[in-house]
């Protein structure tokens, strides 16, 4: 609107689900995050539906770097940020108790009614237009993140586990 009214050149940055270290893993975080936190305070993965369902999972690592392209760029108009492939829910809990060394069962809840089955972004404008696109291998990225999760809240998790003793 701004660019049409008022001749203001505007870039838009869309982003998938994006994921990484740091994020914070309460409330209505991402599926990484919240299964990381369950995982390291040693509760099962909860997964809504049958875990089927894709997200297009990108590293926040890679979003960076889009928004640095972004700034940089003369380019306008609306750009999808992500890998431009859907991962399923379950892939996201498998890579995540692997690098825990979980090795329980999953906890299955009741899916969200009208929730989208499958989304993957098409990022072609963003390799064409600010020349990005996603580099991170997701089980890389979920590696990384699963890692920082267990130095930022493991010394809380073992401190409540020894003020319980």
């Amino acid at each position: 609107m701004f660019q049409r009214t008022m001749g203001i050149s505007a870039l838009a940055l869309r982003y998938s689900n994006v994921y990484g270290p740091l994020q914070d893993g309460t409330g209505e975080a991402g599926v990484v995050a919240i299964t990381s936190t369950r995982l390291i305070a040693g509760r099962p993965p909860e997964i809504r539906g049958d875990g089927e369902q894709t997200r297009d999972f990108v590293f926040v690592e890679d979003v960076a770097d889009a928004n640095l392209l972004g700034l940089r760029s003369t380019a306008e108009g609306a750009i999808n940020i992500g890998t431009g492939v859907g991962s399923t829910v379950r892939r996201i809990a498998g890579e995540l108790m692997g690098a825990a060394g979980y090795e329980g069962e999953l906890q299955f809840v009741p899916g969200r009614e009208g929730e989208v089955r499958h989304t993957a972004l098409d990022t072609r404008r963003a390799a064409n237009r600010i020349g990005w696109r996603a580099t991170t291998e997701l089980g890389t990225g979920l590696q990384k993140t699963f890692k920082s999760f267990r130095q930022r809240l493991a010394p809380s998790a073992a401190a409540a586990t020894d003020a319980q003793a």
